[in-house]
């Protein structure tokens, strides 16, 4: 993982790690990957959408649960989604749904990776309608 192993996960976007306050759930490594994100408007033919977050998963141990918390700094509704993406081109979805997110109230989502199989990445999506121009923060964890 290089220099950057150290972040737990890290996410594919701007990383800003944030130390984990978190008693019956570790993260992984010494931190916790956070990213602060803007919902933008929908994609078009010559932009896309910033709804999709991607974090990388360290593969030097394995994780029995993996957590996104997501907290957003404008209540609002969120469309949101969890995967858990595998090394075989795969993913397994652990949730899908619209939530109206109020201001400063954390929502956890879990995924339990498959048995004898790590993932490599967890993609976090956040975004919808009526959600742009919301500002939100996405963290994720692991428990080894």
């Amino acid at each position: 993982m290089g220099k950057l192993g150290w972040l737990g996960f890290i996410p594919l976007a701007i990383a800003m790690p944030a130390l984990a306050d978190c008693r019956e759930f570790l993260p992984v490594g010494a931190a916790t990957a956070e990213v602060r994100k803007t919902v933008s408007p929908s994609g078009t033919l010559i932009t896309s959408d910033n709804w999709n977050t991607d974090f990388v998963v360290p593969g030097d141990r394995p994780h029995r649960t993996i957590r996104a918390t997501i907290t957003a700094e404008q209540t609002a509704p969120f469309a949101l989604k969890l995967f858990l993406k595998y090394a075989d081109n795969t993913a397994d979805k652990f949730f899908e749904n619209t939530v109206r997110l109020t201001a400063g109230r954390p929502l956890v989502l879990t995924g339990t990776p498959r048995p004898q199989s790590q993932p490599f990445q967890v993609n976090v999506f956040v975004g919808g309608l009526e959600a742009i121009g919301s500002t939100y923060r996405v963290q994720v964890q692991g428990r080894p």
